[in-house]
């Protein structure tokens, strides 16, 4: 198990990606900051990306990049597809109130993910895409030879190599197309880029985001009373581990073991973490989409707040400026999941569920409707459900 500190991580946050980074070597070498404008527009453009439409230095790395791990473990993507289907809308909760809050309390991650606009609705589509991309992964298959999420992956690796060209290029010296941010690319290239941060999306970076979906899930399943075995950690952290490799996270910050796993978490999160104008922004979007999925209630925005709370913490909470929790908003959480509970007992058997997980599946079913209905606009889909998992999240 590594010793991992701010000093130990320091090194990761000047690293980057030298494959991925060698494609916009070649792509600015051939027709400047323009070139990757195109190329990052044209996979924000369409979903799937068609590769045949991509320059052939970004094909032949997508395709070199989906080499899977030898160390690969069928067994063990089995089981955590299983958890996917089994724990399906709390999946989707979690996703929301914890993996991307995270991605927000650390500035360099902020920055880039506020460069497209700040809102309600757009906070909507964030959720669609980073719940698009677990569906992705973890729907049977997902992470098999030419799987959706081995796909997937490969153009997120990619995808990020444009930001970083872009967030690095001396928003003085840009062509006269790309002065007036009109496209995620303009305002992207337009963006001062604070050095204190370290490289753009970097080793660290990446790594952290791997581990927001990883352990941040198997820690929000844990607060809201899903049991989980030894078995299903280790799974859960080896599909992530695969996802790491495909995303070109290095093997030191790609762990196997899952308590390495959260102490690497939470090493990352610590070095990284800081309070920024864009995270209380994209908190408030967040918290303003999740509130209104759930209806017009007086109490819909408190119980948000009360659950963020649950699974973020009070420190994390307050770097975002996650409201105070009002003391009424727990208890009539907690007094509708008894009711609920009560109701449901009269017709059959029920499992005992926390008022948390209980409030979990609402928010996460509501928010699967919600962002089903999303459109993404150009050629992309922004979120598709595969029929399996449809018919067990909906049992």
């Amino acid at each position: 198990m590594g010793t991992w500190s701010a000093p130990t991580l320091e090194p990761f946050r000047a690293r980057t990606d030298p494959p991925a980074d060698a494609v916009l070597d070649a792509l600015e070498r051939d027709g400047g900051v323009l070139a990757v404008h195109d190329l990052l527009a044209t996979m924000e453009r369409w979903s799937p990306v068609p590769w045949d439409r991509l320059p052939v230095a970004a094909r032949r790395f997508l395709d070199d990049a989906s080499a899977l791990p030898r160390w690969i473990e069928p067994r063990l993507l089995r089981v955590a597809e299983g958890l996917v289907l089994r724990c399906g809308h709390t999946t989707v909760a979690a996703v929301a109130c914890a993996s991307l809050p995270m991605r927000y309390a650390t500035p360099g991650a902020a920055r880039v993910l506020a460069a497209g606009g700040v809102s309600e609705r757009l906070a909507m589509r964030s959720v669609a895409e980073a719940v698009g991309f677990v569906v992705d992964v973890l729907h049977r298959g997902g992470l098999a030879r030419d799987g959706a999420g081995v796909r997937a992956s490969v153009e997120l690796r990619l995808r990020h190599a444009t930001l970083r060209r872009l967030l690095v290029t001396d928003p003085a010296a840009l062509p006269t197309e790309l002065r007036t941010p009109g496209t995620l690319g303009a305002a992207v290239a337009s963006l001062p880029w604070n050095p204190a941060w370290g490289a753009p999306l970097n080793q660290a970076d990446i790594a952290l985001a791997v581990r927001s979906s990883s352990t941040g899930v198997l820690r929000a399943w844990e607060r809201v009373g899903i049991a989980t075995t030894d078995d299903d950690r280790a799974a859960w952290t080896h599909a992530w581990r695969v996802v790491g490799h495909l995303l070109g996270v290095e093997e030191a910050l790609n762990p196997l073991d899952p308590v390495e796993a959260g102490t690497l978490a939470d090493a990352l999160f610590a070095a990284a973490r800081g309070a920024t104008p864009e995270g209380r922004a994209l908190t408030a979007g967040l918290h303003a989409a999740l509130a209104s999925t759930l209806g017009a209630a007086p109490l819909s925005g408190p119980s948000v707040t009360w659950f963020l709370r649950r699974l973020l913490g009070a420190a994390t909470a307050d770097l975002l400026d996650v409201p105070t929790e009002p003391a009424a908003a727990g208890a009539m959480v907690t007094s509708v999941a008894r009711a609920r509970t009560a109701l449901a007992s009269l017709a059959r058997p029920v499992e005992p569920r926390s008022a948390e997980r209980q409030f979990a599946e609402l928010l996460g079913a509501r928010l699967l409707h919600r962002i089903a209905r999303l459109d993404r606009g150009g050629e992309r889909v922004l979120f598709h459900l595969p029929d399996a998992l449809r018919t067990a999240w909906d049992r």
